[in-house]
């Protein structure tokens, strides 16, 4: 078997996919939902994603701490396309919970973790920047969506038609 992710890089990850999950689990109940519920949902969601992001900066200081295994690659191009699709992952995992926030802050709303710590105000009440970090958020989740599933796809793919140890080196509790 090749080199294995070290442990808190394993643990990070899967809290971190299951965190967006639930994240775009509530986000979409949430739409439906009354207003009292719909609030609470979108509480939640904002936590989940402030999480995802506090995490998404550990898992970073973790690489460059710890550093990573080296890629199980079969050509240039799929070295290009995991680097690609693992930097825009990264940058979606910061930049999503922090255009939350700041479309919060710019439609007037404090935004705080799981209703126990306030947070600070990134940007002054505006309708139109609040109108265009809703767009940008929306957009940047779909996309999310898509890398997501081609990240999975991919140590699929890695796992049952190359036979390789991509998946099971991110796998908790295999040696």
């Amino acid at each position: 078997m090749t080199a294995r992710h070290n442990t808190p890089a394993i643990a990070l990850h899967w809290l971190t996919a299951l965190l967006v999950t639930a994240a775009f689990v509530l986000a979409w109940v949430a739409e439906d939902a009354d207003k009292p519920l719909r609030g609470q949902l979108m509480m939640l969601h904002k936590s989940m994603g402030l999480t995802v992001l506090a995490l998404t900066v550990l898992r970073l200081l973790n690489h460059l701490v710890q550093g990573r295994p080296a890629p199980v690659i079969t050509s240039p191009a799929q070295a290009a396309a995991a680097r690609l699709t693992h930097a825009s992952l990264h940058l979606l995992l910061i930049g999503l919970p922090l255009a939350g926030w700041m479309m919060s802050n710019a439609k007037g709303r404090v935004v705080t973790w799981f209703n126990v710590v306030a947070l600070p105000t990134l940007v002054s009440a505006s309708e139109s920047l609040g109108e265009l970090l809703e767009e940008t958020h929306e957009l940047g989740a779909t996309v999310m969506l898509g890398l997501i599933g081609l990240h999975a796809g991919a140590a699929l793919w890695h796992h049952h038609k190359l036979g390789d140890d991509t998946l099971r080196r991110m796998l908790p509790g295999r040696r």
